[in-house]
């Protein structure tokens, strides 16, 4: 009836042709009237219906040429503003087919959600679940999208965002402008999810426009269903609030800013976020470049946040004694050091040692050294576990200028020996239980060694032992009387004296000694504070940090000095790796630093929880996993994503590592992208990779927290290091292509010698003999030996290490580490080293079983024997390889890369046999060594007669091309240096 008001005012134009007018419903007078004036007839439908009456009809004859209908694109449609009343037809009808246009099925979804929105959180949950439930598909179709998201044209991407974004999106732009802007009717319950969508960068939407009016017909800016009217559009939005923002581009982001803040203030509609914030995409946006590439090599690349210089120590710190005693100004009475004092096998609370407390020892301990004879610039040893003694001999050694030479707790006699005999260590802090390792060693090192102290008590077998070497023994409280009244003065200290020497764990032979200054220790002390604050977090004297990775090891060293700095607690562990969650529960930290083996464990033992949980809680975690997940994938900050189910599930997670953890922090090898994901997802924390080397000093590049894009890479620089990448055109690494792949190459500003023994060298320090020094400006690099591929946000990812292949007799080459990283995901093993040599054709594993999934498969399958026997077992082995085999195809692995033989070895790698570092790198050639005699019958291969004979060879090969992890080449004007130190700390490979 209303279409027939409508029609009947063009009867002035229309009535040359049109001479009857039927109504599907009824008819006015007035309408009638109005036919007349126009000589038209008009009627009802029932009249209408009766008109024909006895009327005779012939049908005529039709043709499939004939024109059947006359269809237009612009006209009149049903009225869908009223969808409630479409909805109460559709639930009365019940129809099998229904057929509409979006705008109408937007309208639908929108009540729908807006229904489920408005239910209880009990109906919601539910009606989440089962939608989880039945639409499992969802995570690989926004998958999906996001890659297709990254090369959709502008004028197809006006419908995506339609959907998924907004209700409707204009985007325009022309061939005189490299910039698009756009009108949005936005739609804010979609908005956040966009907040960090990455688009190319001339797809991205530098300004816009929100319109609180959705595109209509009234203004003549769609079509009936509901199609965009473009040059309709552009008139009409030329000129919005009396500001013409297109008629004049120059300037229209300024314009369209101005336009958009009145008619917000207009309508009350809250604004957009930054436009930085929904739609950035700038390429390398953490880096800045320093450098420009040359034939072999891309270009250097910095921090943004050095964009104006490399990072430098904070202004009246010298050395790292003005750390400590800056801190004992600033928080004399805050908590330092804390340790669990265990009585009747029951571990109680932590007791605090003050700053003033710890500081009053130090100075006793400082005047105890110096009555000793020990002067500035000599070296003293450090050997034994984390423990707050540990710490105070090592600010006493700062307070004196003295140079400490940490030990790793788990160095044989032969490592320590060597160490003491090469750094010349005249006094030694020893914990008690490693006192009599290091008097084995004194027929070698008492030419040197003169002094020992023990954390603890000493025995008389102790004194009556050191006695036959010359040697002073004292227990730890008797050293601190020793120095009495004995009056001292602290001498000056300087950024480029040698504040410590740093050896590796040794992996290929001796321990290589890092020299590291003042200064390289006190810039990469004060960078932490520059990534976090990027997030908009900071350090400070409420934080408590977890010491359980060794102090010896220069990636823990730096943290602690970091916390100290802030007047922060540190807690030392229990030394028992198996009672470290419980330590963790009691201290309660707020940062907790791990290699990925600990992590690893902590991922184990939380699946293998959720596993054994009821089919309830294990669906409704799972639910909340992916929900989390869903939003973090999206870039969602981890504390939005799924705020909720932190609480109600996450939290149970986050109670059991203290209930007050913020960042996650992994370095020494790289975190296996599942465990990352888990983490990042489950304990409500930042989590954070990191890669770095013994000679830069510490962490080197470290991802940006709470940035989901920085997953399974160890992020962009610090501010105080450059980067390249080196091509490897030998292993098709090219650092000049579209995606820059090459050796990790970096650089610093800080001063850094390499300890060699003596004879000829390139020079000298104090008492030492001393490599090449390193100095930013004779253009040193170091060559870290890992491949890294740089990521289009500047993060790096570190995707092979250089050498560390070998190939197969058919010509195959193998990345082991790789492989490793692959097969050690799989649940049923806990790790796992696999060999190959190029006289066979097939890989060959050595496998630590996981003992609670292999004891549960050998329950369901009847066998009754305990782990070891289980270990020998055929069918055991044979369903591990099973296993392995599955993951292999399931992974998509080559066939030459499936694993065709398994040695189980109950007992995990170890450091007492030599078989791992204490950073849990494996000793490739020690394995090899070690497992040769005793897989002979399981595993042919590594003691084959070819093999056997070319042992030698093999082991030599793997020095250089089976590099183990860390291993670093120092590069100093195009020339190698022989000894060039492992490299530890936060390395990723």
């Amino acid at each position: 009836m209303g279409s027939a008001v409508q029609l009947l005012k063009t009867c002035h134009a229309t009535s040359k042709y049109l001479k009857t007018i039927v109504s599907f419903g009824g008819v006015t007078n007035g309408q009638k009237e109005e036919a007349s004036n126009h000589g038209l007839s008009i009627f009802s439908w029932e009249e209408f219906l009766i008109t024909g009456g006895e009327h005779e009809l012939d049908l005529p004859e039709k043709k499939i040429s004939d024109i059947c209908t006359i269809m237009y694109t612009s006209g009149t449609t049903g009225d869908t503003k009223d969808v409630k009343l479409l909805v109460d037809d559709i639930a009365e009808l019940r129809p099998t087919i229904f057929c509409a246009v979006p705008r109408v099925l937007d309208r639908i979804y929108s009540g729908l959600t807006a229904k489920i929105s408005s239910g209880g959180i009990l109906k919601k949950t539910l009606f989440n679940l089962a939608y989880k439930l039945i639409s499992e598909y969802k995570l690989a179709f926004h998958q999906e999208l996001d890659s297709m998201r990254k090369g959709i044209k502008h004028e197809k991407a006006a419908p995506f965002f339609d959907k998924l974004v907004f209700s409707k999106i204009w985007v325009y732009g022309n061939s005189f402008e490299s910039y698009l802007v756009a009108v949005v009717n936005p739609n804010q319950q979609e908005l956040e999810r966009w907040a960090a969508q990455m688009l190319k960068g001339f797809e991205v939407i530098k300004a816009i426009h929100l319109d609180p009016v959705p595109f209509d017909m009234e203004r003549d800016l769609i079509t009936p269903t509901y199609k965009k009217k473009r040059p309709q559009m552009l008139k009409y939005y030329q000129v919005v609030g009396k500001h013409d923002i297109f008629k004049n581009f120059q300037g229209v982001i300024d314009v369209l800013y101005k336009s958009m803040n009145k008619a917000s203030a207009a309508s009350s509609l809250p604004l957009l976020p930054p436009l930085s914030l929904c739609l950035s995409s700038e390429k390398m946006k953490y880096l800045v470049e320093v450098e420009a590439a040359t034939e072999t090599a891309g270009p250097a690349y910095r921090s943004v946040l050095a964009k104006g210089g490399l990072l430098q120590p904070h202004p009246g710190l010298e050395s790292c004694w003005d750390i400590f005693r800056t801190a004992v100004e600033k928080y004399p009475n805050n908590p330092m050091l804390g340790r669990r004092r265990v009585v009747d096998g029951e571990a109680g609370d932590y007791t605090w040692m003050t700053y003033k407390e710890a500081y009053d020892v130090v100075m006793k301990l400082a005047a105890s050294i110096s009555k000793s004879g020990v002067r500035q610039g000599e070296g003293c040893g450090i050997y034994g576990a984390n423990c707050p003694e540990w710490i105070i001999s090592m600010e006493a050694c700062n307070a004196l200028g003295v140079c400490s030479v940490p030990l790793y707790d788990s160095l044989g006699a032969g490592a320590v020996e060597f160490i003491v005999c090469q750094a010349e260590i005249q006094i030694a802090f020893v914990e008690e239980k490693k006192v009599a390792e290091l008097l084995k060693t004194c027929h070698a090192t008492s030419k040197y060694l003169k002094t020992i102290i023990s954390f603890g008590e000493v025995t008389n077998d102790h004194k009556e032992e050191a006695k036959k070497h010359g040697i002073s023994i004292f227990s730890w409280e008797e050293f601190l009387i020793i120095g009495g009244s004995h009056d001292f003065d602290l001498p000056e200290k300087k950024k480029s004296d040698i504040c410590t020497i740093m050896y590796t764990s040794g992996t290929t032979g001796d321990p290589k000694g890092v020299m590291i200054s003042n200064e390289s220790l006190l810039v990469n002390i004060v960078g932490p504070d520059s990534i976090v604050q990027c997030v908009g977090e900071v350090l400070n004297e409420n934080d408590v940090y977890m010491s359980y990775l060794p102090l010896a090891h220069v990636f823990d060293r730096i943290f602690e000095e970091v916390f100290i700095y802030h007047g922060s607690k540190i807690g030392f562990w229990r030394g028992d790796v198996r009672l470290l969650v419980d330590d963790i529960a009691a201290l309660s930290p707020t940062v907790f630093c791990a290699v990925p083996r600990v992590l690893d464990k902590i991922y184990s033992g939380l699946k293998a929880k959720i596993s054994s949980g009821g089919i309830l809680k294990k669906t409704l975690f799972n639910f909340a996993y992916k929900m989390k997940l869903d939003g973090m994938r999206k870039g969602i900050k981890h504390e939005k994503a799924a705020p909720f189910f932190d609480k109600l599930v996450f939290s149970k997670v986050k109670e059991r590592l203290g209930g007050k953890l913020r960042a996650i922090i992994s370095g020494g090898a790289p975190l296996a992208v599942p465990v990352e994901e888990f983490l990042r997802v489950v304990t409500c924390a930042y989590v954070l990779q990191g890669y770095g080397l013994t000679e830069t000093g510490g962490g080197s590049i470290v991802s940006i927290p709470n940035d989901f894009s920085m997953l399974g890479t160890v992020g962009p620089p610090v501010p105080h290091i450059d980067v390249r990448l080196e091509s490897v055109p030998e292993m098709g690494y090219d650092a000049l292509s579209s995606i820059p792949r090459g050796e990790i190459c970096m650089r610093k500003c800080s001063v850094l010698w390499i300890l060699q023994k003596r004879g000829p060298c390139a020079g000298s320090y104090g008492r030492w003999m001393v490599s090449h020094r390193w100095c930013f400006c004779v253009n040193l690099i170091c060559l870290a030996g890992d491949i890294g591929e740089w990521q289009p946000n500047g993060s790096l990812k570190v995707i092979d290490r250089k050498k560390n292949i070998f190939k197969l007799s058919q010509g195959e080459y193998v990345a082991v580490e790789n492989l490793e990283n692959i097969y050690g995901i799989l649940p049923e093993i806990d790790s796992i080293w696999v060999y190959g040599n190029s006289f066979e054709s097939s890989l060959v594993a050595v496998v630590n079983p996981n003992q609670q999934a292999l004891e549960h498969w050998a329950e369901q399958n009847g066998i009754t024997r305990s782990f070891t026997e289980l270990c020998r077992n055929s069918r055991a082995k044979e369903h591990i390889l099973a296993e392995l085999a599955n993951f292999a195809k399931e992974k998509k692995l080559k066939g030459f890369e499936f694993i065709k033989a398994i040695h189980l070895d109950p007992v995990p790698f170890d450091m007492e046999r030599d078989l791992i570092t204490p950073t849990y790198k494996k000793k490739r050639p020690q394995m090899l060594k070690y497992y040769q005699v005793r897989c002979r019958t399981e595993l042919p291969s590594m003691s084959s007669t070819k093999a056997s004979s070319k042992i030698s060879t093999l082991q030599s090969s793997q020095s250089s091309s089976w590099v183990p992890p860390g291993l670093s080449s120092c590069y100093l004007n195009n020339q190698y240096l022989d000894d060039a130190p492992h490299c530890g700390c936060m390395e990723s490979h």
